[in-house]
C-alpha cells in the first residue's frame, strides 16, 4: 500500500497548479498522456460504501467499473475494455486490485443487477467478497486526468479536471448511459508516494506545492452521490 494525499482546487487555477507541480522541488513532469476516465461505482441500495466513507472508517473501500477515452463521447459496447477495481483504503493508505472484464451487448442492454452478477462472474475468488452487498450502479462519474511523476523522487500525481457526476440508476448502458450530468467547479490533486519517502521528506514539503490547492478528503463517489440524490 501506498501513502496517499488529496488537495482540491478552483477550477480557475487549473494552469497555475499544474505549473506549480511543475516548478517544485519535486520536479513533476506528465508520465502519461492525458485522458478521459470514466467510473462507475457498485454499491449497495442503502449506500453502505458511501456511508462508511463519510463515517471516516479506517478500513473501507469502493467498488469500481472503469474504463478510459481519448475523446469526451457517451457510448460503449463490448468493444470497450472495461476493468473491475477495489479501491482499499487503510487510514491514509491506499492500494487498489484490478480486473479486466468482458461485458456483451446483451448484458450491457440489461438491467443493472445482471451487469453486476455478470461481472461477479469472471472475476477470481477474492475479488468476490467486496461485491456481495453490491445491488445496483450508484453514480458515475467522468473527467480529465493528467498524470505525473517526480523526477527527484518516487513520487506520482494525478490532476483530475472537468468533473462531471451522473446518475446510472435504472437506464440502459448499452443504449444511452449518459443522462444529465452534474459539472462541478474544483479540480483534485492526488499525490500518491511509498512509506519510505513519506518517512523521508514528511508532509509539509507536499503541502508548500502550490498556493491554489487546499487538503482534503475528498472523496468523488460521495461528493456525486450527494449531487445525484439531492
Amino acid at each position: 500500500m501506498r501513502y496517499e494525499k488529496k488537495y482540491t482546487f478552483g477550477i480557475r487555477d487549473l494552469k497555475n497548479v499544474r505549473e506549480d507541480l511543475w516548478k517544485s522541488k519535486l520536479g513533476f513532469r506528465d508520465s502519461f498522456p492525458s485522458r478521459i476516465n470514466h467510473t462507475i461505482y457498485f454499491d449497495s441500495f442503502n449506500y453502505d460504501d458511501a456511508v462508511d466513507n463519510l463515517s471516516g472508517l479506517s478500513k473501507r473501500y469502493k467498488v469500481r467499473l472503469r474504463w478510459y477515452s481519448r475523446v469526451n463521447h457517451y457510448k460503449i459496447d463490448e468493444n470497450t475494455e472495461f476493468q473491475l477495481e477495489i479501491k482499499l483504503r487503510r487510514n491514509a493508505l491506499g492500494d487498489k486490485i484490478v480486473n479486466k472484464v468482458k461485458l456483451p451487448n446483451e448484458i450491457l442492454l440489461s438491467s443493472e443487477l445482471n451487469i453486476i452478477n455478470y461481472i461477479k462472474k469472471q472475476l477470481p475468488h477474492k475479488f468476490k467478497p467486496y461485491l456481495n452487498h453490491c445491488t445496483n450502479l450508484s453514480l458515475g462519474v467522468f473527467y480529465q486526468r493528467e498524470y505525473l511523476v517526480s523526477k527527484a523522487f518516487n513520487i506520482r500525481a494525478t490532476l483530475d479536471s472537468n468533473i462531471n457526476y451522473w446518475n446510472p440508476n435504472n437506464i440502459c448502458l448499452g443504449e444511452k448511459y449518459f443522462n444529465k450530468n452534474y459539472k462541478v467547479e474544483y479540480g483534485v490533486v492526488e499525490i500518491k508516494y511509498p512509506k519510505k519517502v513519506y518517512e523521508s521528506i514528511g508532509t509539509e514539503d507536499l503541502s508548500l506545492i502550490s498556493n491554489s490547492i487546499t487538503p482534503s478528503r475528498h472523496s468523488k463517489y460521495v461528493v456525486g452521490s450527494t449531487l445525484i440524490n439531492k
